[in-house]
């Protein structure tokens, strides 16, 4: 991808610096401790606010923001003009290196994913990355990745609800319609006709007079993680958000050299409130019985470090 190509045709920016702005906090707050000041690197810098905080916090620090696309790499040019210790540069992570053994903190914050979604959901893509992460950085160095987390594949029962917009479920009727007028379960529909630039199949099922559909726990998390982007929906809609599970990041790093220092998922309470609840629920069905399950968690932070040198 050429760095003066967007990562995909986003016909709002606003939406998105909106966005990345309204959690940089949250990201901060999920990171800070964990990073080791010297030569610090946020990649996908994006508005170059969370740059802005660690090159504030970390004044003796050198901080590089980097980003694929020229509407970012401006915005945070711009957000951190007066800060001496922050160079934003413009290039695609995929083939960007710095020297090895150079880097203290390398921070990959809502990135892992986009480097699939946007590489033709290739999974190697950031594995590639993280292996070169690893030579970038020096001894007791560290990777913080802050992502999206599959459930895995197993499958589940979903209720989803049908009176909170148009319920809409013929495809030919349902993809005409604004996808933000849709009920959860049209919404669902609508999903299945285009996640990943595809269509996908599903199960209609009905259990002890409650509507559900049965499908696998990833794909259901797909959709539960970007349902509520209405305004670019067509661009969101071709986002994979859960890369890796926990086991797949842990071996990934592993199978990099890393040593793990921290995994942690968690549930956004936010999100919970104003996406799940009264809006869908998730089931097992075993032994006749529909068994209601907690929501999958909205993010994983992984903190890995390379080895020390040893004497």
């Amino acid at each position: 991808m050429n760095p003066k190509h967007e990562l995909a045709e986003r016909p709002d920016f606003n939406v998105y610096v909106s966005g990345m702005n309204a959690t940089v906090r949250m990201k901060w707050n999920d990171i800070e401790k964990y990073i080791i000041p010297g030569k610090i690197v946020d990649v996908g810098c994006g508005t170059g606010e969370l740059t802005k905080i660690i090159a504030k916090k970390f004044l003796d620090s050198q901080v590089i923001g980097i980003d694929i696309s020229d509407y970012f790499v401006q915005l945070s040019r711009k957000n951190t003009k007066d800060l001496g210790n922050v160079e934003i540069q413009q290039c695609d992570i995929v083939f960007k290196e710095f020297e090895p053994e150079t880097i203290t903190t390398k921070i990959f914050s809502s990135v892992i994913h986009e480097l699939v979604s946007y590489k033709g959901y290739n999974k190697e893509i950031p594995k590639k990355v993280i292996r070169g992460s690893f030579r970038e950085l020096k001894p007791g160095g560290r990777i913080i990745i802050r992502d999206g987390v599959s459930p895995g594949d197993y499958e589940i029962y979903i209720w989803f609800n049908d009176k909170n917009g148009i319920n809409e479920l013929d495809h030919k009727k349902n993809i005409k319609l604004n996808f933000k007028d849709l009920s959860t379960e049209a919404r669902f529909i609508r999903f299945c006709l285009q996640f990943k630039g595809k269509e996908w199949d599903y199960r209609p099922v009905r259990i002890n007079n409650k509507k559900l559909y049965v499908l696998d726990a990833h794909f259901a998390h797909e959709f539960m993680s970007k349902k509520e982007y209405v305004e670019n929906w067509d661009v969101e809609a071709l986002e994979e958000f859960g890369i890796f599970t926990i086991e797949e990041y842990k071996q990934t790093l592993e199978n990099a050299d890393f040593d793990i220092v921290e995994i942690k998922t968690y549930k956004n309470p936010w999100i919970v409130k104003n996406w799940y609840e009264n809006k869908l629920k998730l089931y097992r069905y075993e032994n006749n019985k529909l068994n209601e399950l907690d929501y999958f968690p909205t993010n994983i932070i992984i903190i890995a470090e390379k080895p020390k040198e040893t004497n």
